[in-house]
């Protein structure tokens, strides 16, 4: 392929996206901690709930599992389900996981309200429908936020580590 210099205008998503992400790197307090999970167990109970869905909207995806524990995750650890702001943690009683789904000009991340409550059928069933709606460019306000978690799954293109920017509340 044959390069070549200029410029290239960014969509209204993409400058949205470039200008919460140096407003993220500049005003909230990051930090990486990095763990490695093994997922037998967990895959060989994907694969026999996968094999009782009565439906494909049933079918847990990887991710689906990921947003479960997460929302588990938050309730028991609550500190973390916060958010910085200036000199205190401002706690969330809900917890709401978005979900990082690619579009063909970036990112956005609809978000599934009180994860830490429901059941993983039920997880399948609504992160697919609001991956759809992102997708089609049909996301409802509830779909918006607020959020109080996001997840980001790369595992299926090879990616073992993501070092995400946090999207100001």
């Amino acid at each position: 392929a044959q390069l070549a210099s200029g410029e290239l205008p960014l969509s209204k998503m993409r400058q949205v996206i470039a200008r919460r992400l140096q407003e993220s790197k500049s005003t909230i307090p990051h930090f990486y901690l990095t763990m490695e999970i093994f997922m037998g167990e967990a895959m060989k109970l994907r694969e026999q709930l996968i094999a009782m869905a009565a439906s494909d909207a049933e079918k847990l995806s990887v991710n689906d599992l990921v947003v479960a524990a997460s929302g588990r995750t938050l309730r028991k650890f609550p500190t973390v389900n916060a958010y910085f702001k200036q000199d205190r943690l401002e706690m969330h009683d809900a917890v709401n996981v978005g979900g990082a789904v690619s579009v063909e000009d970036g990112l956005l991340t609809p978000v599934l309200h009180d994860a830490d409550k429901k059941p993983l059928k039920q997880i399948a069933v609504e992160t697919k429908e609001m991956a759809a709606r992102a997708r089609a460019n049909k996301m409802r306000p509830e779909d918006v936020g607020p959020g109080t978690f996001t997840s980001s799954n790369l595992g299926m293109h090879g990616i073992t580590e993501l070092s995400a920017f946090m999207n100001p509340p």
